[in-house]
C-alpha cells in the first residue's frame, strides 16, 4: 500500500522522524562546522535549510560539538535593541543550561554598550562554561530585515572571527546564518559585513539518485517506481518541496499504473487552478515577484524575458533584479544564462499571469497600440528598473521617436511628482550639445510621465559595441572623449548625469551620444531610494561615493566614464565581483588592477591617465571633464614618457554644480568609522 505519510511538505523534517535526503550541502556544512568556520545558507523558501540545520546539529552532537538552534521569529520584531540582544542570550542560556543567568549578568554590565556586552557574554560566560566547540545556528535570519539595529549584530560576528588571532578561545565559537535574503539585504555597511569572510553553502535541487528514497512511498515495483519518480522530476526539477508534494499526491491516489495523463492530473490537482492560490510555496514565489520585490517593475520585466525565452538572458551577479529572482527560487542558472527553474513554475507563472500582475506593478504593456499624447505607441524596445521604452510614431511630423515611460507607481506614490518631473526634465531638455541625445518632448498624461528622444534605425549602444568588440584602442579613446565633451557641457550648466554607463551611450554613425541626463535623480527622488539605504543605478559603473550612498558631484560622472574606458581597453570591469555588495566593498577599499596587466598594448601614459580617473577619492581624480579630455587627447598624437600631469585641483566642479552639504572627504572618513 502506498504511504503518503512518508513525505513532509511543511515544517522541518526532523532527522530520524521523517524521510531525510542527504545532498552535497550536508557534507559541505558539516565540514565547515567541524572547522569552526562562519557559514551561511541564504536561499529561497522550502529548500530544506532548516532540515539541514537540524541534521547537522545531530551529527555534530555525536562528535562532541555543542549546537544552539535559534529561530529568530520567536524573538519577535517589536523590540528594542536591548530586548532583542537579551533574547538571543536567554535562548543560548536555556539551550545549553548555563549556570549563569543571562538576564542578571546583562543587568550587571549596564556600564558597557550593547555589542560589547554581547561579545563579552560569549567570552566570559558561554565559552567559560562550555569547554567543547560551540556552533550557533541562527534560523529565519531574514526576520531582522525590519529591524534598524542589526548591522551591529553582524559586525559583532565579524569581530568575533577577527579576534581569534588575539583571543584563541573564540576559535571554539562559530555561527551559521540561515534564511531568505541576500547578504546586502541583511547589512548595508560593506566595511562591517561578516559575509565576505564567511563560506556560502548552496542547496541544490534533488537529483534522481538522491531522490530515489521518495519512490518507496508509491507502492510500485522498483523499476516502475523509479520511472515514475523520473517523470515527477521532469515537472518539479528536483525542487525539494514541489517534489515531495507531488509524490504525496501520487501516494494518496495509490494507482497501480501511472499514465502521462494520470500524472498531469496529479500535477494539476496539487498546483494548478485554485491550488496555485492556496499552495504556500507558490504564494511565496508570487509575493517575491510582486509585492516583496525591491523593484517589481524591473523584476517582472527580467522574469518576462526569461519566461518567454525569445533571447537568452545572461546571469549577472551584480543585477539586483536577477539576484532577487534567484532568491525567489523561480529561476536557476544554466551555464551563463537564467532559465525558469522547473516546469511547474513555468506553468503557474506564465504569460497570462504576467499580463494579470504587470499593470498593478507598473509595467504597462497595454500602451502598445494606443496613443500617448501625439504619439502612437507601436512596440516595446526595452524595459528597465525605472522605465519602459517604446517605439512610437508621431503623425504630425511623420517621424518615429523613442518614448521612455516612467513606471506609473512613481507618480502614484507622490502627488507632487508630476510638477517636479516637468521642472527637472525642462532643465535637462535645455541642454543643447552635439554629443547629447536631445529630448524632443516630455509630459505627463493619463498618469504616465514620459520623455521623447529621436529614433535611430538600427541604433547601437556602446554596450553592444563592447559585446561585439568591433573597435580598436583609438576608437575607444575617441568615444570616451566625445562622452566627456557632453559631460563638460552639462556640468557647466549645472546638470550631473548620475548614471553614466554603456547602455546610455548611443552610437550614431560611429559618434557617441550621451542620453538619459539627470533622469536618475528624478527616479531617485520619486522612489526616495537614498533615504531607505537602497541604491538606484548600476553598481558596476558607480563611483565609490555613489555606491556608498554619499553626496556626489561632477567627479562621480568622470569616475564612471573612467570605468567605461577601462572596460573598452581591457574587456574587463575593475572590481567585477560576484554581487553588487561585493562590488561596492571592493570599489571603496581596493585600487583597480593596472590595465596594462590585462592589455599590454595600452601605453604607460594612457594607463596613468586611466588610473587617475579611477582614483578612489574624488580629490585625486581629474577635477573637471575638460581636464580628463586634455589628458586623453595627449595620448593620441604622441606618447609622452612623463607621468600623467598632476594638475592642481581647481574648484570648477564645485562652482558649476550646487555645493555639497557635507564635504566629501568628511563623509568618507565618517563612513569608515
Amino acid at each position: 500500500m502506498a504511504d503518503p505519510s512518508l513525505y513532509t511538505v511543511g515544517g522541518t523534517v526532523q532527522a530520524g522522524s521523517g524521510l531525510y535526503i542527504p545532498r552535497q550541502a550536508d557534507a559541505d556544512l558539516l565540514k565547515l562546522c567541524r572547522a569552526g568556520a562562519f557559514a551561511y545558507i541564504l536561499t529561497s523558501r522550502q529548500m530544506g535549510k532548516s532540515s539541514l540545520m537540524v541534521r547537522t546539529a545531530e551529527q555534530l552532537a555525536q562528535e562532541g560539538i555543542v549546537s544552539v538552534i535559534m529561530d529568530l521569529t520567536q524573538l519577535g520584531v517589536q523590540l528594542t535593541a536591548e530586548e532583542w540582544y537579551l533574547g538571543l542570550l536567554t535562548t543560548i542560556e536555556d539551550s545549553l543550561a548555563l549556570k549563569t543567568s543571562a538576564v542578571q549578568w546583562w543587568q550587571n554590565q549596564t556600564h558597557l554598550g550593547l555589542i560589547q556586552r554581547l561579545t563579552l557574554f560569549f567570552q566570559k560566560v558561554l565559552l567559560a562554561e562550555v569547554a567543547a566547540p560551540v556552533v550557533i545556528f541562527i534560523d529565519e535570519i531574514d526576520s531582522t530585515l525590519s529591524l534598524r539595529f542589526t548591522d551591529d549584530f553582524y559586525a559583532a560576528i565579524r569581530f568575533l572571527y577577527n579576534a581569534r588571532a588575539v583571543t584563541p578561545e573564540f576559535r571554539r565559537l562559530s555561527f551559521v546564518l540561515i534564511g531568505v535574503a541576500t547578504p546586502s539585504d541583511l547589512i548595508s555597511d560593506p566595511e562591517r559585513t561578516p559575509f565576505n569572510i564567511g563560506q556560502r553553502v548552496d542547496l541544490a535541487d534533488f537529483t534522481l539518485e538522491e531522490a530515489l528514497p521518495l519512490a518507496e512511498g508509491f507502492n510500485l515495483p522498483p523499476a516502475e517506481a523509479r520511472q515514475l519518480l523520473s517523470r515527477v522530476l521532469t515537472w518539479t526539477g528536483g525542487h525539494p518541496y514541489l517534489t515531495q508534494r507531488l509524490c504525496q499526491v501520487i501516494a494518496e491516489q495509490d494507482h497501480q499504473q501511472w499514465s502521462e495523463t494520470d500524472l498531469e492530473q496529479a500535477v494539476a490537482q496539487a498546483f494548478f487552478g485554485r491550488q496555485s492560490d492556496q499552495d504556500h510555496n507558490l504564494r511565496f514565489v508570487h509575493d517575491m515577484l510582486t509585492k516583496r520585490a525591491p523593484d517589481p517593475a524591473e523584476v517582472l520585466a527580467v522574469y518576462r524575458d526569461i519566461r518567454l525565452g525569445q533571447n537568452p538572458v545572461q546571469d549577472e551577479e551584480q543585477s539586483p533584479a536577477k539576484s532577487h529572482l534567484r532568491l525567489a527560487g523561480v529561476v536557476r542558472r544554466e551555464g551563463d544564462r537564467l532559465i525558469v527553474r522547473n516546469r511547474i513554475y513555468a506553468e503557474v507563472f506564465n504569460p497570462a499571469w504576467l499580463k494579470q500582475v504587470e499593470p498593478v506593478y507598473g509595467v504597462r504593456h497595454e500602451l502598445v497600440g494606443k496613443n500617448l499624447g501625439q504619439y502612437q505607441i507601436e512596440s516595446i524596445i526595452a524595459e528597465g528598473s525605472s522605465t519602459t521604452v517604446f517605439k512610437a510614431y508621431q503623425p504630425r511630423l511623420n517621424r518615429y521617436a523613442v518614448i521612455k515611460v516612467l513606471r506609473s507607481s512613481f507618480s502614484a506614490a507622490d502627488p507632487n511628482f508630476s510638477a517636479r518631473f516637468l521642472r527637472e526634465v525642462q532643465a535637462i531638455a535645455r541642454l543643447d550639445h552635439p554629443r547629447i541625445l536631445p529630448i524632443y518632448d516630455f509630459g505627463v498624461e493619463q498618469g504616465y510621465a514620459y520623455t521623447v528622444v529621436r529614433y535611430v534605425e538600427r541604433e547601437q549602444t556602446l554596450k553592444g559595441a563592447i559585446q561585439d568588440q568591433s573597435f580598436d584602442q583609438a576608437q575607444a579613446v575617441a568615444w570616451v572623449i566625445q562622452v566627456a565633451e557632453a559631460l563638460a557641457y552639462a556640468h557647466q550648466h549645472g546638470v550631473m548625469h548620475g548614471n553614466v554607463k554603456p547602455a546610455n551611450i548611443l552610437l550614431d554613425s560611429g559618434q557617441a551620444l550621451l542620453s538619459d541626463f539627470g533622469l536618475l535623480k528624478i527616479y531617485e527622488a520619486a522612489t526616495k531610494m537614498t533615504s531607505t539605504g537602497s541604491i538606484l543605478g548600476t553598481p558596476v559603473y558607480m563611483s565609490p561615493e555613489q555606491a556608498s550612498g554619499l553626496l556626489t558631484d561632477a567627479r562621480s560622472d568622470l569616475y564612471s566614464l573612467g570605468l567605461i574606458l577601462y572596460e573598452l581597453l581591457t574587456g574587463k570591469i575593475p572590481h567585477d565581483a560576484s554581487t553588487p555588495f561585493a562590488i561596492i566593498l571592493e570599489r571603496v577599499t581596493k585600487p583597480p588592477l593596472p590595465p596594462r596587466t590585462l592589455n599590454p598594448a595600452i601605453s604607460e601614459y594612457l594607463e596613468q591617465v586611466l588610473l587617475r580617473a579611477l582614483a578612489t577619492k574624488p580629490e585625486d581624480r581629474y577635477q573637471t571633464a575638460t581636464d580628463f579630455i586634455n589628458a586623453l587627447q595627449a595620448t593620441i598624437p604622441h606618447e609622452p614618457t612623463a607621468s600623467a600631469p598632476t594638475q592642481q585641483a581647481d574648484d570648477s566642479a564645485s562652482r558649476q554644480l550646487p555645493a555639497q552639504k557635507t564635504p566629501w572627504h568628511t563623509a568618507w572618513r565618517s563612513w569608515f568609522k
